[in-house]
């Protein structure tokens, strides 16, 4: 349950942040909205007020599935201690990891070194997606491994797959669902299996998810430094420069989600199972996220939108995005639920499932999780059968 909690509240902290930001700026004087704004037909004070409302709803959407969360938590308890993982499991998962390291590495070895950030997207594209099945399997792994040695082990394979990932947000979900989360947890039990929570137990766990806190602000920080960006910051302090930054950055979802919203009614828009061909990689095409970022570049789909709960909401039920913002979450959520009832335990790929999901779509998330938790079943059926022999 912690793993989940702690993605739901991500959820309202950056809608939260977003509808903070949203309610106070001008959009005409952000390159990137004011492009959103221009696409979509509406005046800036009106753009503003349809991302402020995707930000309200999305912050309500929030705030129920924490309450959906806790009503499932009792109602579907989890029956008896999980399984834990150790030696065999970490092994197959170690062969897994190595022959993703040799394709890749071969990969690098016969292509041109990428030019931006965005080439290896369109080279790479599965050995991408391959990374993006692998490391949430090993955080969950690593958070239900049977001791600190194999836990370091699970997350060691994570190492490599960080290092080749385009992804920034990478860094930011291992450290937050492989490192803080498990320490507060264990911080919160007294160690494993319970015990005494001492004040040094706490000031040592707090130290960790401190640390770990001030290298995210790091990176976030640097990152948005070294962001390309058209915002007109000619003149203005790098503080300044990165202020500017921050606000389109933090705020920009919203009016994403808010350009899905007058786009609900496009006949040209991707149907779900489109969407799902596309991100199994059955085909090419392109989902609502990379459909809506060529509405607004010009027709180049070389990147997604974040267009939230909310804006797949709007484009898949014509109009109703509340009610997406609460059956989404609700979905992901049961299915933690009904998993633990036969002692399996996905909380860690159910939490980064509702996280990832609530930036760009359920749909998004779905077929990726699928697999994830049928491998996990596996691992977890060989784990006991060596455990019994």
């Amino acid at each position: 349950m912690p793993y989940l909690s702690t993605a739901i509240f991500l959820i309202i902290l950056s809608s939260g942040a977003a509808l903070g930001v949203a309610w106070e700026i001008d959009p005409s004087k952000y390159f990137d909205i004011n492009v959103i704004c221009e696409r979509i037909g509406e005046a800036p004070s009106a753009c503003a007020a349809g991302a402020r409302e995707a930000g309200i709803v999305s912050c309500v959407g929030g705030l129920l599935a924490g309450i959906l969360l806790l009503g499932i938590n009792r109602r579907l308890p989890a029956q008896n201690p999980p399984p834990e993982f150790g030696r065999r499991t970490f092994l197959l998962m170690g062969i897994a990891v190595a022959v993703y390291i040799v394709i890749s590495l071969y990969i690098e070895a016969t292509t041109p070194l990428p030019l931006n950030r965005e080439e290896p997207f369109w080279r790479r594209p599965a050995m991408i997606s391959i990374g993006n099945l692998i490391w949430p399997l090993c955080l969950q792994l690593a958070n239900r491994a049977g001791n600190f040695k194999w836990r370091l082990a699970f997350l060691g394979l994570l190492v490599p797959i960080l290092a080749y990932s385009p992804f920034r947000g990478l860094l930011f979900a291992i450290a937050v669902f492989g490192v803080v989360v498990p320490a507060i947890e264990r911080g919160l039990r007294g160690g494993k299996g319970g015990g005494t929570l001492t004040f040094g137990r706490l000031l040592g766990y707090g130290g960790v998810v401190v640390l770990v806190a001030g290298i995210i602000g790091q990176q976030l920080v640097v990152q948005t430094i070294q962001r390309t960006s058209n915002l007109n910051l000619a003149g203005k302090s790098e503080a300044e420069q990165v202020t500017e930054k921050m606000i389109q950055r933090t705020s920009i979802p919203l009016f994403q989600a808010h350009l899905a919203a007058e786009r609900s009614l496009n006949p040209n828009l991707p149907s779900i199972l489109d969407e799902i061909a596309v991100k199994l990689r059955f085909r090419p095409g392109l989902n609502i996220n990379s459909y809506l970022f060529a509405d607004t570049h010009g027709g180049v789909s070389l990147g997604e939108t974040t267009s939230l709960f909310y804006g797949e909401g709007a484009l898949r039920t014509g109009g109703f995005p509340i009610v997406w913002t609460v059956v989404a979450p609700l979905v992901l959520l049961l299915g933690w639920g009904v998993l633990r009832l036969v002692r399996l335990d996905a909380s860690t790929l159910f939490a980064l499932a509702l996280w990832r999901g609530s930036l760009g779509g359920l749909i998004s998330v779905v077929p990726a999780l699928a697999i994830q938790v049928a491998v996990l079943y596996v691992l977890t059926r060989i784990e006991n059968a060596g455990k019994h022999c």
